[in-house]
């Protein structure tokens, strides 16, 4: 009992008697075990993964207190050792303390929603060139083309420079073994970081190509006539007057190459399939991108309340950021646990977005779960898409605002038709499909 004569918080429950069987089924099919945890223990549960016991913390309340204070009581968890840090070094997703926010206060100006919107017409151009390599009938991966679009869109909006289909495709082929090795993989975690595994070689060159593309991004900044300043300049800026060393520019740009335009390939990627299954919504969708007239604008941007919704289902069903990491500096109670200082703590978005505690029908794509007036008794974090607090995605308002804008143009045009009867998902760094997602294109009616 504690000095003051308190009884002490308990700890979590969970099957902390079974390390083999957690530790296997964590790392064959991690959302699979989350989900069971949740639903099984409720606000927090212990697990055993390998020879240590992680934490997954379900209660929105705790969920907001941990990414609230992170920085002070909360800090963030590198689990993935050397790799991570060889992929992103003091980027701004790893960084922490002074460093961070002085990374954070340079960028976060860059997407403030005026920047964002300044770029919609970039959206709207690389989306309608895209479209028009589509012909009805055709079999495409849309997960291949939204990644190769939300790419080239970033590289034009925030970096200034365009990036050819050869660099495109190069990167496409780097970030498969880079994304592999962070999935589960309590073998490779238990073994010394001196030892060679499976992958080593195809990772560092994964690395290496990723390194190679920042340079000649540089570069083509650099040489360019264009006046109209961008985050790159900014960066660029902070590394010329000595804010920034070598190292911190690399890792802020392989880091925006990376974050700039997966959440919203993946967005875009459920988005499209879920719709594809979902004629009725699709439907919905396609009479309201039908009533806008002439291209899009941002003005346009808040009339798109069908898509806004169809966007934060998508991101409910499938975020992509589907696990948080962090750890109390110190022994805290949540959600009236007690946790040891450095306790692995997994705040698992999956987890909540999919929970019966907070939504009905949780598994079922139901976009009007996000209109006005519904959902007002859930508690405000369990719906995390982009975290929340002081660590938020600095890159959100940029991922909602591009989203809406391709899914539009998109829809003004095609549908998509005859989706996978299934969707097999390979949870890395970030949620992504484990193979092509291979969808038809139809003409929509009237589409031009």
């Amino acid at each position: 009992m504690p000095p003051n004569g308190t009884r002490a918080a308990p700890r979590p429950p969970g099957p902390t008697d079974q390390p083999l069987r957690t530790t296997r089924r964590f790392s064959r099919d991690p959302l699979a075990l989350l989900s069971s945890l949740e639903a099984s223990y409720g606000d927090v549960a212990a697990f055993r993964y390998g020879p240590g016991t992680l934490y997954l913390v379900t209660d929105p309340g705790a969920v907001g207190t941990v990414l609230g204070e992170t920085g002070g009581r909360f800090a963030k968890l590198d689990a993935s050792g050397d790799d991570v840090e060889e992929l992103l070094g003091s980027g701004l997703l790893l960084s922490e303390g002074e460093q961070w926010k002085r990374h954070r206060s340079l960028m976060e100006p860059w997407f403030a929603r005026g920047h964002v919107e300044s770029a919609v017409d970039v959206m709207v151009a690389r989306t309608r060139e895209v479209v028009d390599e589509w012909t009805p009938g055709d079999r495409v991966d849309v997960y291949r083309e939204a990644s190769a679009l939300t790419l080239s869109v970033f590289a034009e909006a925030a970096l200034g420079v365009s990036l050819s289909r050869e660099t495109i495709e190069r990167l496409r082929v780097a970030l498969e073994p880079v994304g592999a090795r962070f999935e589960p993989d309590p073998i490779r975690s238990a073994l010394p970081e001196w030892l060679p595994t499976p992958g080593d070689r195809a990772f560092r060159e994964g690395v290496g190509t990723l390194e190679s593309v920042v340079d000649e991004v540089i570069a083509e900044r650099r040489a360019t006539t264009d006046d109209e300043e961008r985050l790159l300049d900014a960066l660029l800026a902070a590394y010329d007057d000595g804010s920034f060393t070598r190292a911190e520019l690399r890792d802020e740009l392989v880091t925006l190459l990376l974050a700039g335009h997966d959440t919203t390939a993946l967005t875009l990627t459920y988005a499209w399939y879920l719709l594809a299954g979902h004629p009725s919504v699709d439907e919905r969708l396609g009479g309201e991108v039908a009533d806008l007239d002439g291209p899009l604008d941002p003005s346009d941007l808040d009339a798109l309340d069908v898509t806004g919704r169809v966007v934060s289902e998508s991101l409910r069903l499938y975020p992509p950021a589907w696990l948080l990491l962090r750890r109390p500096t110190r022994p805290v109670t949540l959600a009236g646990y007690g946790l040891p200082a450095d306790a692995p703590l997994l705040l698992s978005p999956w987890a909540l977005h999919r929970s019966e505690r907070w939504y009905e029908s949780p598994t079922s794509f139901d976009p009007s779960r996000w209109r006005p007036g519904r959902g007002r008794d859930r508690p405000a974090f369990a719906y995390v898409p982009f975290g929340a607090g002081p660590r938020t995605c600095v890159g959100r308002q940029f991922a909602l605002v591009e989203a809406r804008v391709v899914l539009a143009e998109v829809a003004r045009r095609v549908r998509f038709v005859d989706p996978p009867e299934s969707l097999r998902l390979r949870p890395t760094l970030t949620l992504h499909p484990d193979g092509p997602v291979e969808l038809t294109v139809e003409a929509r009616d009237g589409g031009g």
